[in-house]
């Protein structure tokens, strides 16, 4: 039985390029300007669905300014994120205040593949915050993160992944949630999208309900649809198989191959432009080649 897990095949689907960096070269992704509000929303939803924060938006403050403090910024900044994040929860965006933030931020080195800096960050995390309408926790049913299902293919294919959360209620599964951070909204037929999608549609977990249904949340601009599960897992198979098919034979070119919006936040964008990291792809290439020929001879 083959195991794959569900995070490599979107990797994938998102830019084979990026694959390849993180799963072939073992290459972690470093932390850029772009991925804090994804991460900022992660812990959010960590403090708020587990009781530490009264809303989204304060869970997401809780980490900006624990960040604050990992930077060794001065001691005012906490605070003055505290004002941001309220005014502008408050929709007064006039005096907003970004200079003394800038200021603030002044000795932070933290890398970016574009132009984004802290406060463009910090902004988008609080709207993306203020636009969230997820599941409330009562009495009659619980929320939990990163839910772990599985989905056996007739292919002799087993995808493991995580639910970015799910709905209990009497301790089945009713709702299950898939988070998009892109920084820009897919569309309809993204590949990504329909994978995670219809990998959770097809989902074996104990626990899951008999009429639940799936939720992709693109958390950054508020979109969402739901998915009621079919339970037909032949409308994965198609798009596992030929994802796998080009991970297996190493379809990692042609170059840049993921949209120009894409690249721009992506933080392995320097490595696909750079000498060194065409270098890199060079000797991917050659080593391609030679196991091909290798498997030819045999």
């Amino acid at each position: 039985m083959q195991r794959i897990q569900l995070e490599r095949l979107l990797t994938y689907a998102q830019c084979p390029l990026r694959y390849w960096w993180r799963y072939r070269a073992h290459i972690e992704a470093p932390v850029i300007t772009e991925e804090l509000p994804r991460l900022a929303l992660q812990q959010g939803l960590r403090h708020y669905y587990e009781g530490r924060a009264a809303s989204l938006v304060d869970g997401c403050l809780a980490a900006w300014q624990a960040w604050a403090d990992d930077w060794r910024c001065p001691p005012e900044t906490p605070a003055l994120i505290a004002r941001y994040v309220r005014m502008r929860a408050q929709r007064h965006d006039e005096d907003l205040p970004v200079d003394e933030l800038r200021e603030a931020w002044r000795d932070v080195t933290i890398p970016s593949a574009s132009d984004y800096d802290l406060p463009a960050a910090l902004d988008d995390t609080v709207l993306a915050a203020l636009r969230y309408v997820g599941p409330e926790c009562d009495g009659q049913r619980e929320v939990l993160l990163d839910w772990p299902f599985q989905i056996s293919l007739t292919a002799g294919i087993t995808v493991e992944g995580l639910a970015s959360l799910v709905v209990l209620e009497r301790d089945q599964v009713t709702v299950a949630e898939f988070h998009g951070y892109s920084p820009y909204c897919p569309s309809e037929l993204f590949l990504s999208r329909h994978l995670s999608i219809v990998a959770l549609a097809n989902a074996e977990s104990t626990g899951w309900g008999g009429e639940w249904y799936v939720v992709y949340r693109h958390m950054l601009t508020g979109f969402s649809a739901s998915v009621f599960t079919t339970g037909d897992a032949d409308r994965l198979l198609p798009v596992i198989s030929a994802t796998l098919r080009g991970i297996e034979c190493g379809v990692f070119l042609p170059r840049m191959a993921a949209t120009d919006r894409e690249c721009l936040r992506c933080p392995y964008r320097e490595l696909c432009t750079t000498p060194d990291g065409l270098d890199a792809l060079d000797d991917l290439d050659a080593t391609l080649v030679a196991a091909s020929e290798e498997k030819k001879g045999s």
